[in-house]
């Protein structure tokens, strides 16, 4: 008689540790956090250089601190969830490179398009990215 706490029969027939599950999310929690703060981080950079000029990338650190947070507290949030639902058949380097590439430009997008100190939109855009490039994903590495 197995243990449900312990272990559990997989779709396929593999036995799935719940260790193993807390570990992997905990992973890509980790690893997402961090891809969505330097993303943040990239996409600020990048537009303080369009709007201000190359010496406002480097006037505010306090800037930085707050979008690579947010940006951080965004990959934390939805790495995991779409991994777990979306990519778990995409190879873990496409699953990370390009989900992170279109939160970017949806970022920048979402930047762009903003109300002046509008912070939603720029999120709202980076989500939608990450979302889109998820699915085509998923698309790209369904069974066929």
């Amino acid at each position: 008689m197995t243990d449900n706490s312990v272990s559990r029969l997989g779709s396929v027939g593999t036995i799935i540790s719940p260790a193993r599950v807390v570990g992997v999310t905990a992973g890509l929690a980790v690893a997402s956090a961090v891809a969505g703060g330097v993303v943040a981080d990239a996409v600020l950079a990048g537009a303080l250089l369009v709007s201000q000029g190359p010496l406002a990338v480097f006037r505010d650190p306090l800037v930085y601190m707050v979008g690579g947070a947010v940006g951080a507290v965004c990959g934390l949030v939805c790495g995991p969830i779409a991994a777990w639902t979306l990519l778990r058949k995409v190879p873990l380097g496409r699953a990370i490179l390009e989900p992170s590439v279109a939160a970017a430009i949806g970022g920048a997008l979402g930047l762009f398009f903003a109300q002046p100190g509008g912070i939603f939109a720029p999120i709202g855009g980076a989500i939608a990215g990450l979302l889109l490039a998820a699915i085509r994903l998923r698309y790209e590495y369904r069974e066929k």
